[in-house]
């Protein structure tokens, strides 16, 4: 029951334990695959989502006073304004059982093993006190190869992403549903859920109480803002880099695509996105000074968790401002390379041989241990909530007219006389913030 160091072969034949890059090329593809069918789900619907409600309030004119006689009979039963209140119920969660039918435990062992013809990965470790090389023992030392526990699968594989999605760890939170305040973002990785706003904030719209024959229309709004439900795209995924001008994370500079001589400039920064089997989205991080347009840069495959010429990520500055800053870059299309694959860990045949998981067996226990997890393990079920746990996204605010003032508005129609009270202004205020969050419990 821990978190084991998986084996995979190199191109080479030797064996190797995944380093932490290497393991985040897994995760990216483990979360790739719960999304395609995740335990829980958001949706939007017009009203009535179990999520709960989300209030909203705005000023709203007094109901209109009418009689045939004069309109002082009107004062006695005249209201004020008043300050009414909106719920919004327009998202649903549906929490999704892996595998029903299976008993207790929806994470069985000898179930998958059966079902899917497979044997778990395995780890390396030293089986005598003296520990081998590594732990200071000789050469004389023996090693084995021990296969993983359903536990071990579940705490190396499985737990790291749902501690992403969730926000347990917060370094590389992304978590599965957004709320943005517009119908279009920035971010490449989310994709709108529906057109449908899951909240409107409204504040009274003051010209439109003054503009026609009584009775007005107690409630007349204008649009602050709405706010809108994204979801991780499953095609944009994959490990995120900033590579900075120094040290072992740096990207080589050039000052031409020939790679000869060295920039001037310093201070750049340059985020990478690996798509696994598809080129590399780039973009600037920090502009930096002192650069030329057609400066170069150049990220080796093995920092991104590939090999070099293939997994190169190369780019060219494409624009600079006043400073000599990079604004703009360009992939260099003869040295650009491609995100790499993950590697796929070693298990064991029946006869204790070494092989490589076909990867759809190793996505398929993947995907299914992050779903029982989801669903009903305990300190690991992910769920959504309003204005609790870790928050996704924007906030949602509500604004309302504060200090608001009033006006008696009398209008005589034949022998009809009418009054009103309608709202003449105030101040804008925040009077509350929502937020979606998402918890493991």
């Amino acid at each position: 029951m821990a978190v084991r160091s998986p084996l995979y072969y190199t191109d080479s034949g030797n064996l190797k334990e995944f380093n932490l890059v290497e393991l985040n090329d897994i995760y990216a593809a483990a979360k790739k695959s719960f999304l395609q069918s995740p335990a829980v789900q958001l949706t939007v619907q017009g009203s009535g989502g179990n999520l709960g409600n989300l209030s909203e309030t705005h000023v709203i004119a007094s109901a209109v006073t009418n009689n045939s006689r004069r309109f002082s009979n009107n004062n006695g039963s005249l209201g004020n304004i008043s300050t009414t209140t909106v719920n919004y119920s327009r998202i649903e969660q549906t929490v999704t059982n892996p595998t029903p039918g299976q008993g207790a435990n929806p994470f069985d062992l000898t179930f998958l093993k059966n079902q899917l013809g497979s044997n778990w990965p395995v780890y390396h470790r030293f089986s005598n006190p003296g520990g081998g090389h590594r732990a200071g023992g000789d050469s004389q030392d023996s090693s084995e190869f021990i296969p993983f526990t359903d536990q071990d699968f579940l705490d190396t594989f499985a737990k790291p992403v749902l501690q992403q999605v969730a926000g347990q760890n917060m370094t590389t939170f992304e978590p599965l549903y957004i709320i943005h305040d517009a119908l279009t973002i920035g971010n490449p990785r989310y994709s709108i859920v529906s057109n449908t706003p899951v909240y409107t904030d409204n504040t009274a719209n003051i010209a439109a109480f003054n503009a026609g024959n009584l009775p007005e229309a107690r409630t007349q709004n204008v649009v602050v803002n709405n706010y809108y439900l994204y979801k991780l795209n499953t095609n944009r995924l994959g490990q995120q880099f900033v590579f900075d001008s120094s040290g072992q994370a740096s990207p080589t500079g050039y000052r031409d695509s020939a790679y000869n001589r060295t920039v001037a400039g310093t201070g750049f920064k340059l985020n990478v996105e690996k798509i696994a089997g598809s080129q590399y989205a780039t973009s600037v991080n920090t502009a930096g000074s002192g650069y030329v347009v057609s400066d170069n840069f150049i990220v080796t495959g093995e920092k991104l968790g590939g090999k070099s010429p293939q997994n190169d990520c190369a780019v060219y500055v494409d624009a600079i401002d006043s400073f000599g800053g990079v604004t703009s870059l360009l992939a260099n299309p003869t040295k650009m390379g491609i995100g790499n694959q993950y590697r796929q860990p070693l298990t064991h045949t029946a006869n204790g041989d070494l092989q490589t998981m076909t990867k759809t067996n190793f996505e398929t226990l993947v995907n299914y241990a992050m779903k029982a997890l989801a669903f009903n393990t305990q300190g690991f079920q992910v769920r959504f909530q309003y204005n609790s746990g870790t928050q996704c996204g924007s906030s949602m605010l509500d604004t309302r007219l504060t200090g608001a003032s009033q006006v008696r508005r009398d209008q005589q129609l034949q022998d009809n006389y009418r009054s009103q009270r309608v709202p003449t202004g105030g101040t804008a205020t925040h009077v509350k913030t929502h937020y979606l969050g998402v918890k493991i419990t």
